[in-house]
């Protein structure tokens, strides 16, 4: 079997952009059409600010995919697991806080080491290619039947 080059997948931009599009643009429109009013001037400031905020905790999840290992980084904390390491692997819903919950795809080794990857940041077409490289690498390992699904594309009703 010829390698697989690497791949990362990165977390999606486009609700930021969205929360930047829904804050900024009200706080610029009052800022135009009332310059004497500081008020739009703050507004236009704290959502660039908080945009500039949400795209450095973007920055700070990515997977990183290749031939030997799965590698999972969120805020310089580097997890990372080989193929042939992987005893199952499946997709649950996980508590995120004390009111918020989501998908989370969960890889269990041998050695009981366990990578959790929170999905509800990555687009469908990471997630599908995701599913696809771990059923190719991931030979000995108990595949949920989720996974399968991701890989031809067949997602639930709460995927975007």
């Amino acid at each position: 079997m010829l390698p697989q080059s690497s791949y990362t997948i990165k977390i999606r931009t486009w609700p930021v952009w969205l929360i930047f599009a829904l804050s900024g643009i009200p706080g610029a429109i009052l800022l135009i059409t009332e310059p004497a009013s500081l008020a739009g001037a703050y507004i236009l400031s704290a959502s660039c600010v908080f945009v500039l905020l949400l795209f450095a905790f973007s920055k700070g999840y990515k997977i990183y995919i290749d031939d030997e290992e799965l590698v999972f980084i969120a805020f310089g904390r580097k997890r990372s697991i080989r193929w042939t390491d992987i005893r199952s692997t499946s997709v649950e819903w996980e508590a995120l806080g004390l009111e918020a919950a989501g998908p989370s795809w969960a890889f269990q080794s041998f050695d009981r080491k366990e990578i959790r990857i929170p999905l509800g940041y990555y687009s469908r077409h990471d997630i599908k290619q995701l599913a696809r490289q771990t059923i190719s690498k991931a030979k000995s390992a108990n595949i949920s039947e989720k996974v399968y699904k991701f890989a031809e594309g067949k997602f639930p009703w709460y995927f975007f």
